[in-house]
């Protein structure tokens, strides 16, 4: 290790040597090679790519499309809890809205109707009421064997086009309504008829105190607890919705920052893992050279200062850059440093950022940055 350090070491110094031996006494010449930051993109959910929209070489801005995927199966499973959420806030109101005005008026004629089938098990059957009562049976009964004749011919006719369905359904809803009717003219008239003992009377009692908490619960509305509930099945839907969405975002990749797409060898068809790292995207407007200066030149460089450098390509034209950052510590240094001589063997990493708005300057290009050392 300690010769390849001594090794690496040896042609800096010759450089430092060279550069003030040669040109002005109080410069310092040192060579380093431009580079360039870079960053990559992918999608973190993988799959088969659909569309590329890049090629290598490319500018592109932060927030361009590279490439997407295929969203297919995404898709239908967004429709689907789309669904679910509609469903969900949909229930939501209905408990927060509380019951409509005929589902409260429909419970008290239950709860009404409970009462007097109770009332009348209390006090026995008299013949006159037993006698009204078969006769709004009957009534009831002629009443729905007309309704379910009417539905009968309205079916027919839905069936064979005549009618729609709407005009259907209202048929076969009254014939139901006329049906449930007489069932319970039937059994008032049975509950009148039959003389109840204790037990029964008590069922008949609790039947009614069931059928009047219902209707106080219709008439209060949704409690804490129900709504909660109902709250959390919408919550449920929602950040699953958003979960999907977050997959259906990444199907599209965009540049995460501006720069030249540097590596990129994919194509529509091609299936990528995910966490993939596709694209590779150079910044080639800031760029960064890399110096090594000696211990016993390292005062002469501070953070903030502009230095002049010169590339092979461009022998005619001096560049400048300045000084980002002074390693706090040194490189290549001898186990043992015990003399001033071995001291100038330490060297300090000297960045130096660059701005290339014209794109003259490629990362890779040997460069020769000079220090004064006058200051």
């Amino acid at each position: 290790m300690r010769a390849r350090a001594l090794f690496l070491i040896l042609p800096i110094i010759l450089i430092l040597a060279f550069g003030c031996a040669a040109g002005n006494p109080n410069e310092m010449v040192l060579s380093g090679t431009i580079e360039s930051d870079s960053v990559h993109a992918g999608s973190t959910i993988g799959g088969r790519i659909a569309e590329v929209l890049i090629e290598e070489g490319d500018d592109v801005g932060e927030g361009d499309v590279l490439f997407r995927l295929e969203t297919d199966a995404l898709d239908a499973e967004r429709a689907r809890i789309e669904s679910m959420v509609n469903e969900a806030e949909a229930a939501y109101a209905v408990v927060a809205s509380g019951a409509k005005p005929e589902d409260i008026a429909r419970a008290r004629n239950e709860a009404e109707a409970i009462r007097q089938a109770w009332q009348l098990a209390q006090e026995g059957p008299l013949p006159s009421e037993i006698a009204a009562l078969e006769n709004q049976a009957a009534s009831f009964e002629a009443a729905f064997r007309n309704a379910q004749d009417a539905a009968d011919r309205m079916k027919n006719l839905f069936e064979e086009g005549v009618i729609s369905e709407r005009e259907n359904v209202a048929a076969q809803e009254a014939a139901e309504a006329a049906f449930n009717q007489w069932q319970a003219a039937l059994q008032q008239l049975e509950a009148v008829k039959s003389r109840p003992r204790e037990q029964e009377i008590a069922a008949a009692q609790a039947r009614y105190n069931a059928a009047m908490s219902a209707v106080r619960s219709l008439e209060s509305g949704a409690t804490t607890e129900q709504l909660a509930a109902a709250m959390a099945r919408v919550d449920t839907a929602r950040e699953a919705l958003d979960q999907i969405q977050v997959q259906l975002d990444e199907a599209i990749v965009t540049a995460p920052a501006e720069g030249v797409v540097s590596s990129f060898n994919l194509e529509a068809g091609d299936i990528i893992a995910p966490g993939q790292a596709s694209v590779e995207i150079v910044d080639m407007a800031e760029l960064k050279l890399v110096i090594y200066v000696p211990e016993n030149r390292l005062g002469y460089v501070h953070e903030g200062d502009e230095v002049p450098f010169m590339v092979d390509s461009f022998p005619d034209r001096t560049f400048t850059g300045t000084v980002r950052n002074v390693a706090a510590q040194a490189e290549f240094t001898p186990r043992n440093v015990q003399v001033v001589e071995e001291r100038v063997s330490q060297v300090f990493a000297v960045e130096i950022s660059i701005q290339n708005s014209d794109r003259s300057l490629r990362p890779g290009m040997a460069a020769d940055v000079t220090i004064m050392m006058n200051q």
